[in-house]
């Protein structure tokens, strides 16, 4: 199986290189990869996947990058219309539509990118809260994560963001109207 990565390198094309047995499972379109290129590693997206090539002695992908892919075929559809409309190279146009830190694999870039958002402690107040119902019922490990990003950023449960857990609350306005005097309350010192 060969796949055709667009490199992060301004060359107007893509290279093909060949998946290795142990890559097959985590490789598809949109897959962030480490390409040999040269005596250099660069990372790049595939873009397509075929099962031949025109070019004889393909490299092998060397890793792959993430567990999953960030680089969704609607997002490598807007990265192609920005550089078709925009007549940039395709490698600029996949490299606006992702974090620096996501496209450099750097260790806690998921961490970063909550951190950056937040205002300092004390500045502003936060609030979240979720039922147990419906999509609400999927929301709690997401906001637990959140709730400890807040604690390192030097946040005060309670003073500086307040985190409730509604039982038996699903994801609806009726819901939501049952309690919007809570957020309205924490936020005006009440």
């Amino acid at each position: 199986m060969i796949a055709r990565v667009t490199l992060e390198l301004a060359l107007r094309k893509e290279f093909d290189y060949l998946i290795p047995p142990e890559l097959t499972s985590q490789v598809d379109v949109g897959s962030r990869v480490q390409v040999p290129f040269g005596a250099r590693k660069v990372m790049g997206c595939v873009t397509a996947l075929a099962e031949e090539s025109g070019y004889a002695h393909l490299k092998p992908i060397l890793k792959v990058i993430g567990a999953q892919t960030l680089v969704t075929p609607k997002i490598l559809e807007l990265a192609r219309w920005i550089g078709d409309y925009y007549c940039c190279p395709p490698e600029l146009a996949l490299k606006s539509v992702l974090p620096e830190a996501v496209r450099h694999e750097q260790a806690g870039w998921r961490e970063r990118l909550y951190a950056r958002a937040l205002p300092p402690p004390g500045a502003h107040r936060l609030y979240f809260d979720y039922g147990t119902l419906t999509a609400d019922a999927a929301y709690e490990p997401f906001q637990r994560r959140m709730d400890a990003h807040l604690l390192a950023a030097g946040y005060t449960p309670g003073k500086d963001w307040l985190t409730l857990k509604f039982e038996g609350a699903d994801h609806s306005e009726q819901s939501w109207s049952e309690r919007v005097h809570i957020p309205l309350e924490f936020f005006l010192g009440k």
